[in-house]
């Protein structure tokens, strides 16, 4: 046989199902759901507010999930200093953020990603390279 198995070779070549399902390409199963939901979307969604009223906390999850988004991101306002090229400038951002976080005005992940933003800020200047180092 001139065929290869292994990870380089895994098919043979002009096999048009080698690289998997095509992209858009949904599976039979849901298909076949889909098609039986299809007209009943609004008698499910009316049942799930009424088990929900009656206090099934299952009905209650899920109308609460898509009535309310889940959080993802909101915008944080810190006055940080306005150059952050300098050593004084990024410890008093530094001190900002974790001044923020501590007094609850952030989430430690708000203010790890704030943190890392400043930064990745600092980092962008020149300034930084043109300061002394302390050895």
């Amino acid at each position: 046989m001139g065929t290869q198995l292994g990870p380089s070779k895994q098919f043979q070549l002009g096999n048009r199902y080698g690289k998997g399902r095509p992209v858009g390409s949904r599976n039979k199963a849901t298909i076949a759901m889909q098609e039986l939901l299809d007209g009943e979307g609004e008698a499910i969604t009316l049942k799930a507010i009424e088990l929900a009223k009656a206090g099934n906390e299952t009905g209650l999850r899920l109308c609460l999930d898509r009535l309310i988004a889940s959080r993802r991101e909101r915008r944080v306002r810190l006055s940080l200093p306005s150059d952050l090229t300098t050593a004084e400038g990024i410890s008093g951002a530094t001190a900002t953020i974790i001044n923020a976080v501590a007094a609850g005005q952030l989430t430690p992940g708000e203010g790890a990603k704030t943190g890392k933003r400043a930064g990745d800020t600092a980092q962008s200047g020149d300034a930084l390279d043109s300061e002394p180092s302390v050895n």
